[in-house]
């Protein structure tokens, strides 16, 4: 009924969790969260590098790799490209990813609607997301023989993915997947499903140990050895592909978890905030409390009641809190290197359950102290009128008082 007092509860209680929801959003998209497709971690990728620069891999080198089936239970790839993608008059930049025809058997990924690609599959074919099935085509449940249509080539929509599953490249939807033979591409971003036992370490001793040779058998005709060498890379990096392709997780991942420790430090200024204005409200509900007593409640129903209260104002912050998550999310991902890039920064299930689980123990964290020192009152003295309060928490107001500047300041600084 404190309407001023819930109002700025829940107003602090959304800017703190909110904050912390959106570097989450951002962290987990980017850094977390693994590729939806059966034992991820046996999935690794690869790539030559020439003078500090990543190098995609000629196909003949792939092609090679494949024979290896003492390490691999089978290597393909694919080729990214922001390309104009036309749908029903409207022209807009599509991530459209050019695949392998073993892509979603070296991966593992299922469709949730028609088919995938295959070795079978040459023409003018294509696998869409879910989010360009829901975005660009209004989740049509029959999509399938539909067409799209990307500068004078027509794609037949055979397949849908789940929305799980949004492709190899972790910040990004890959919404049209066609096929590698439909556009002549001779390098490839590689992706290998290592054998059962087979172990990462391993793997890349052994890639590492057949970089030199696989170069040197792969020299096209035009190419004198020192140039294709140069042009390929000299050396090879390989990485786990388990949480997807992106190029510039190595240079975040650590900004990104200094963010998420900033703003847990604003969601502890909200809670010590809230916590005093709960100690200042309890001075003038002493006199309820008391009553209450007097007709029989015990001290730990109070207690469970105030946290009801907290937990009541947590739970509205925190559905609030999903809009400020959403505009930070967006905001973040402004500031990053996309270039014309469409980041996905959609409030998924895990980001809710994270702002879920943040709400109740942020309840818990500046409801608990001041339902506790409300309810240590002197019964008679507080229906009186008189000081009823065994403590009245005004050194704890000044304590939380000091903590909030203290953090503020460190903040700041930081």
């Amino acid at each position: 009924r404190s309407r001023s007092a819930a109002g700025l509860a829940i107003g602090l209680i959304a800017i703190g969790i909110g904050l912390n929801t959106a570097v989450f959003t951002v962290l987990d998209r980017m850094v977390l969260r693994k590729i939806a497709v059966p034992e991820p971690d046996r999935l690794i990728h690869f790539n030559g590098y020439s003078g500090g620069l990543r190098e995609p891999v000629p196909y003949t080198i792939l092609e090679r790799l494949r024979e290896r089936r003492d390490l691999f239970a089978g290597v393909s790839g694919w080729i990214d490209e922001i390309v104009p993608v036309e749908v029903g008059g409207e022209t807009t930049p599509t991530v459209m990813v050019r695949v392998d025809g073993d892509f979603y058997r070296v991966t593992g990924a299922h469709p949730h609607m028609g088919r995938l690609l295959s070795r079978e599959d040459s023409g003018p074919v294509a696998v869409i997301s879910d989010q360009f099935w829901k975005g660009r085509l209004g989740g049509d449940p029959h999509v399938l023989g539909r067409t799209v249509r990307t500068g004078k080539t027509v794609l037949t929509i055979v397949g849908v993915m789940p929305k799980e599953f949004s492709g190899m490249i972790a910040n990004v939807s890959s919404d049209v997947a066609v096929p590698l033979d439909a556009f002549k591409v001779s390098r490839l971003e590689p992706v290998a499903r290592l054998q059962p036992g087979v172990t990462l370490e391993r793997a890349r001793a052994q890639i590492q140990a057949m970089w030199p040779r696989l170069v040197a058998e792969t020299v096209p005709p035009k190419y004198s050895t020192s140039e294709w060498t140069a042009d390929v890379g000299p050396t090879v990096k390989v990485e786990s592909a388990s949480h997807g392709q992106f190029l510039w997780r190595a240079e975040y991942e650590q900004p990104l978890v200094l963010l998420l420790g900033m703003a847990t430090l604003v969601l502890l200024i909200v809670c010590a905030n809230l916590a005093g204005l709960l100690l200042a409200r309890g001075v003038s509900r002493q006199k309820e409390m008391a009553i209450r007593m007097a007709l029989g409640a015990s001290r730990k129903r109070l207690v469970w009641q105030l946290l009801l209260e907290s937990l009541l104002l947590a739970s509205i912050g925190g559905a609030v809190s999903v809009l400020v998550a959403r505009w930070g999310s967006a905001l973040g991902a402004s500031f990053l290197p996309m270039g014309n890039v469409p980041f996905d920064y959609g409030i998924n299930p895990r980001a809710l359950g994270f702002a879920a689980g943040l709400s109740f123990f942020t309840a818990l964290a500046f409801g608990l102290m001041p339902a506790v020192l409300t309810t240590r009152i002197g019964v008679i003295e507080a229906i009186k009128g008189g000081p009823g309060s065994r403590g009245s928490g005004d050194g704890i107001r000044r304590s939380l008082l000091v903590v909030q500047v203290a953090l503020s300041v460190f903040l700041v600084a930081g």
